[in-house]
């Protein structure tokens, strides 16, 4: 990840201050008539594994019942998703929903809002683990790469641990396929989008000197920055704290969200020089000139009070900013919900 220096010292000093543990080890999720997205968190190694993915786990059907409306077909009408049996679940359920949604962005669960999107799909899957380390699901997304995702690494969205460089990189691909599927059917209500994943910062920040334009040079041939709204970067601040950074060519204007309120002067002044290098070879003129800089975000940003959280605000910000919504949709207590979404989706994508 990024050198120790980066950061400021109040936000380096509010994550020491923040103890990274696991839930305690007796914690169980109680039983109820309802669609149980928690995992069991009692055992080591393999037997806490197996249960990961069931054959009782829910659906992708159940997982739009449980969001409320999408493109599939549900009722529009907006769900009380806190607790409901899949009796009731069934019974909301479109007669029109034959197929199921193969790919479905973020869902958390808010008091006033939720992003709930479902790109059509006839292809369906079921799968039963039975190791840690066979693969959950393999997500394939042209720019991006491809991210296999086993049971081990799926753990951390489940046991409230630090979410690990295949889970960040992961959904965002899903979401840079998300923002794609939108520009292909000319939906202006999405901003146009495009992701890189945690190492592309590495890799720049970690270069001899401190930047290597020519380090990374290769990764944005095919992304098409000029037309870009947002161009997303999920950062891994000295290997223990993820941020995401946003630059909006259009604006000239470079972003650090934090879910500690912390600023990354070094993150924005960097990437600034990436893009005035992009400009360069691309032959844009206006990159090569200054950009507005903001080393935090906009003020009232949602921010953590756990300590492994991190991972999951990032995400959340990105979900929210290349979906045109207010990153100010979700707070500290939607983020178990966020985990078993998150989860739930990347176990049903396999592409």
């Amino acid at each position: 990840g990024p050198g120790a220096s980066e950061g400021t010292q109040p936000a380096r000093e509010k994550r020491k201050a923040l103890k990274f543990s696991d839930p305690p080890r007796d914690s169980k999720a109680q039983k109820c008539d309802t669609i149980d997205l928690t995992l069991d968190s009692e055992g080591e190694g393999d037997e806490a594994e197996e249960d990961l993915v069931t054959e009782t786990a829910p659906s992708l059907d159940d997982l739009i019942l449980i969001t409320g409306s999408s493109s599939t077909g549900t009722s529009d009408t907006l769900v009380d998703r806190g607790c409901l049996t899949r009796k009731e679940l069934e019974a909301l359920q479109s007669a029109e929903q034959e197929m199921t949604c193969d790919f479905l962005d973020s869902i958390w669960v808010g008091r006033d809002t939720f992003i709930r999107e479902a790109c059509r799909s006839n292809k369906t899957s079921s799968r039963k683990l039975s190791k840690g380390s066979q693969r959950v699901s393999t997500i394939s997304v042209e720019g991006m790469g491809n991210f296999a995702i086993t049971a081990k690494e799926l753990k951390c969205l489940l046991d409230n641990s630090w979410l690990n460089d295949e889970i960040i990189n992961s959904y965002m691909a899903l979401l840079r396929l998300r923002s794609k599927i939108h520009e292909g059917l000319n939906d202006t209500s999405f901003p146009r989008c495009e992701f890189f994943s945690s190492f592309f910062y590495a890799i720049l920040r970690n270069a001899k000197g401190g930047y290597s334009y020519k380090n990374v040079e290769r990764w944005g041939r095919r992304k098409n920055f000029l037309e870009c709204d947002h161009i997303l970067f999920p950062i891994n601040v000295s290997n223990m704290h993820w941020c995401l950074a946003v630059v909006s060519p259009r604006d000239l204007k470079i972003e650090y969200y934090d879910s500690m309120g912390g600023e990354n002067k070094t993150c924005v002044d960097l990437l600034e020089r990436y893009m005035q290098d992009e400009g360069a070879y691309r032959k844009i003129e206006h990159f090569q000139s200054s950009w507005n800089k903001f080393f935090r975000g906009p003020p009232d940003v949602p921010e953590q009070k756990d300590g492994s959280g991190c991972g999951v605000f990032a995400c959340a910000f990105a979900d929210c900013i290349s979906a045109g919504k207010d990153v100010k949709s979700f707070e500290q207590n939607n983020v178990s919900s966020i985990r078993r979404c998150m989860s739930s989706l990347i176990q049903s994508c396999d592409m």
